[in-house]
């Protein structure tokens, strides 16, 4: 469309998957990092909630994961996880689950940068949910591998 003014109307079609997009890329229609991190943290969250970010059973209105955001207190938070992860894992998924809430704060400057979320989540060792180990070599293996190799080396 050309205006009067031999300006051109623009109109602008969001890309991006509904419950992964950042939500001020509704108004901006720009993406950066922070977007980035923002998608990440709701797939964090998917994770350790078991549930998809859009799903009708979220509140009275179907809204999705990023509800979750609201909770303040440890027993809400711990009815977010995932009941399939066993106890032994719950206070991994508690740390990954926090830095999946942090990854989605609704105001972009707010958020950790994504060198800051790797190094959060190498902290909370969320490789202990998938009983997997990474050797001081950085090669990964299953922990009952480890196990026995280790009791190979006796």
């Amino acid at each position: 469309m050309v205006q009067a003014n031999g300006g051109k109307d623009s109109t602008h079609v969001i890309a991006g998957t509904h419950g992964y997009i950042a939500p001020e890329y509704g108004y901006t229609y720009k993406v950066n990092e922070k977007s980035d991190v923002y998608s990440f943290g709701v797939v964090l969250l998917e994770l350790v909630s078991g549930k998809r970010p859009i799903e009708p059973e979220f509140g009275d209105k179907g809204h999705s994961v990023l509800d979750l955001q609201q909770t303040k207190n440890k027993e809400s938070v711990l009815s977010i996880v995932d009941p399939m992860i066993p106890v032994a894992f719950k206070e991994e998924a508690v740390k990954v689950l926090k830095i999946a809430i942090l990854c989605t704060t609704k105001l972009p400057a707010l958020r950790p940068t994504m060198r800051t979320v790797v190094q959060m989540l190498e902290e909370a060792e969320p490789c202990k949910l998938a009983g997997i180990v990474i050797n001081k070599d950085g090669e990964v293996q299953k922990k009952e591998t480890m196990e026995s190799a280790d009791k190979l080396h006796l």
